[in-house]
């Protein structure tokens, strides 16, 4: 998250670079069951393939920011931004359990002896993978609001889960 602001009133000249930086990883190991069926009728084939892996997931985050206020022609650095402060920047992972199972089909047809087209479609879900702006605690503690409250933001690692779903289409020459 970027923010550029220029001050456009002469009497009070300066201007404003403020960066927030939420970054997120996630390494799935595990061991991976499935089975695949195939089917021939003719001219004509059809692929199921079935499968689904347990593990582990370790999800890396990363929290940074900074500041930088020019006034007068001279600039200065701070270290935070508007949602990555000194409260929350850093390094952080964490593993947890997940499951990603996969589902998949292909249709295919053999149009002549060396040439085959497929078309197939395939759906994974992986859950509990830490995104990045699942991490940005929304909560500021603004220098306005009086009271014994906790220096916010704060980071607590939020996972969601994930899922993709895709359609392939093939070609294939035999000789």
């Amino acid at each position: 998250i970027v923010e550029d602001s220029t001050s456009l009133e002469s009497s009070a000249p300066g201007s404003f670079l403020i960066n927030d930086l939420f970054e997120s990883g996630n390494d799935f190991h595990g061991v991976d069951f499935g089975t695949s069926l195939s089917w021939c009728e003719g001219c004509w084939s059809l692929d199921l393939l079935s499968k689904i892996a347990l593990g582990n997931t370790r999800s890396n985050v990363r929290i940074d920011g900074g500041t930088i206020i020019t006034e007068g022609g001279a600039s200065e650095a701070f270290a935070g931004g508007i949602f990555a402060q000194r409260t929350n920047i850093g390094d952080y992972s964490a593993d947890e359990f997940a499951v990603v199972p996969e589902l998949g089909v292909t249709l295919g047809y053999q149009i002549n002896p060396c040439w085959r087209a497929t078309l197939g479609y395939t759906f994974i879900y992986w859950s509990r993978v830490a995104r990045a702006s699942e991490q940005i605690d929304r909560d500021l503690n603004l220098p306005l609001v009086p009271g014994p409250n906790t220096l916010r933001p704060q980071f607590a690692f939020a996972t969601t889960d994930f899922w993709a779903q895709g359609v392939n289409l093939g070609l294939e020459y035999a000789f």
